[in-house]
């Protein structure tokens, strides 16, 4: 049986060969020390600095200093994206749509649904305070019926109607009669 020789390491390219040359979006600029070891510090077309080994850059493993894979992510949003779903996602069992310009889409710009619903129906966006409630307790069922509008200013969770409910009685049991007359004043003025 033959005998395997030991192999041969590459020699280091010459520093001729790398400095000035332009790998990808990187530009080689000088060799600099990186805690015991040398690397090329390269100027990248985008602006910023990076520094690479000289086989990283031969190699092609390294062509920017970022930015590349950057852009090509930003080229993948929406509709050029291999799992696009026409701009429905599920979250945690809520449907959220791809409406970036909404007030209330997150930073990839996705809103849910529900909240959307609740809006159209209203003719008005959501106030503080105000959340919408799945009432069969299913959060992806967003039709308008399963839907109902909950306030939460305090006490958290009760519903409009329950609250107006709960203010008549407090009225009946702790008002005086000028404060009811005021009160049916306020309500023909707003009304008006």
């Amino acid at each position: 049986m033959a005998k395997l020789e030991p192999r041969k390491k590459s020699s280091p390219t010459p520093d001729s060969m790398i400095l000035g040359r332009k790998f990808g979006r990187l530009t080689v600029v000088e060799k600099v020390r990186v805690n015991k070891a040398w690397r090329w510090r390269c100027q990248c077309e985008c602006g910023k600095e990076t520094k690479t080994t000289a086989h990283k850059l031969q190699t092609g493993w390294t062509s920017s200093c970022g930015c590349f894979a950057a852009d090509q992510a930003r080229n993948r949003r929406g509709d050029r994206r291999y799992n696009w779903k026409g701009g429905k996602a599920i979250d945690n069992g809520y449907i959220r749509l791809l409406q970036p310009d909404h007030s209330r889409a997150n930073c990839r710009g996705y809103v849910y649904e529900h909240l959307v619903i609740m809006e159209n129906s209203l003719g008005r966006p959501l106030v503080e305070g105000e959340n919408v409630h799945h009432i069969n307790g299913d959060r992806g069922d967003n039709r308008i019926e399963n839907l109902e509008l909950w306030s939460t200013k305090q006490p958290k969770g009760q519903r409009i109607s329950d609250k107006v409910s709960f203010a008549i009685e407090i009225l009946a049991q702790y008002a005086s009669s000028s404060d009811i007359e005021r009160l049916v004043d306020s309500i023909r003025l707003r009304g008006a």
